[in-house]
């Protein structure tokens, strides 16, 4: 393991990103990093929510059952595991992998007197039983292609980008943060970029708050579009101030959809 983390380290640091891809996480810790106040992933999980039900579920067995006799090792990357999955949802999936090893040793040591090992054997068709589900999910193509479809099409400006794509296919798009990747992987043949996307951590932070000055139509925000070269401001209809100030300035609407309001420069972009 030794070798293999030297190896990665060594590998990272001949990247263009340097030594900044070994650094970077290191952002997170400060108290007024960009990605910390804006990405949900990277919030604590909020246990109100039935979709962290099961994190906190992992966490009371863990406090009912004990930890049996596993080793100290283990017990210190669970703990660790758990305190960066309360942290930050992005550690979740982590904690739990290293949480179930643990939580298996409490369970045998809580299950290893019984005189009857059936609650062992319904225990585990319990588990088979939930991949068999899974399983058959996965297997069913055609009902979960419809539900990413329509997934697709209502958190994402598809019919948005269509109308982009027909009429200014090279645009650099001032675009939602989170949609960001998806407009780039439209236009990105046609030469098309954007501002930014979700990978916060290839941005400067100064880039980051950039936007996020533009978004709120604070002063200054005509001198980012300028800078940039903004071709196409691409938003959501509600809460962002700089479509009714990007209206009263140069801009003009083009398209609007219940997902996506999409404007161009008075003076391009014509149908």
């Amino acid at each position: 393991m030794l070798l293999v983390t030297v190896g990665c380290t060594l590998a990272t640091l001949i990247t263009p990103a340097g030594i900044e891809g070994l650094t970077y996480p290191l952002r997170y810790l400060e108290p007024n990093d960009w990605g910390l106040a804006n990405i949900p992933e990277w919030r604590s999980p909020n246990f109100h929510e039935p979709a962290h039900w099961l994190f906190a579920g992992i966490i009371v067995l863990l406090l009912v059952l004990g930890t049996g006799r596993a080793p100290g090792w283990l017990l210190t990357v669970t703990v660790l595991g758990l305190l960066g999955g309360l942290f930050a949802m992005r550690g979740i999936p982590v904690a739990a992998v290293v949480a179930l090893p643990t939580l298996a040793y409490g369970i045998d040591a809580r299950t290893r007197g019984w005189t009857l090992d059936a609650p062992r054997r319904a225990m585990t068709l319990i588990v088979c039983a939930g991949l068999a589900v899974i399983t058959a999910l996965v297997m069913i193509p055609k009902p979960l292609d419809e539900a990413v479809t329509r997934h697709r099409e209502t958190r994402f400006p598809v019919a948005a980008v269509d109308y982009l794509a027909s009429v200014m296919p090279d645009a650099r798009v001032f675009a939602q943060y989170f949609w960001g990747g998806y407009v780039a992987h439209r236009l990105q043949e046609s030469g098309g970029t954007v501002f930014v996307d979700g990978r916060n951590d290839m941005y400067d932070q100064e880039i980051l708050e950039a936007y996020s000055a533009a978004v709120a139509a604070d002063a200054g925000w005509e001198s980012t579009m300028d800078a940039h070269r903004v071709d196409a401001i691409l938003l959501p209809p509600e809460r962002f101030p700089l479509l009714a100030a990007a209206q009263r300035a140069s801009w003009c609407e083009r398209f609007r959809s219940d997902v996506a309001v999409l404007l161009l420069k008075c003076e391009t972009g014509q149908p």
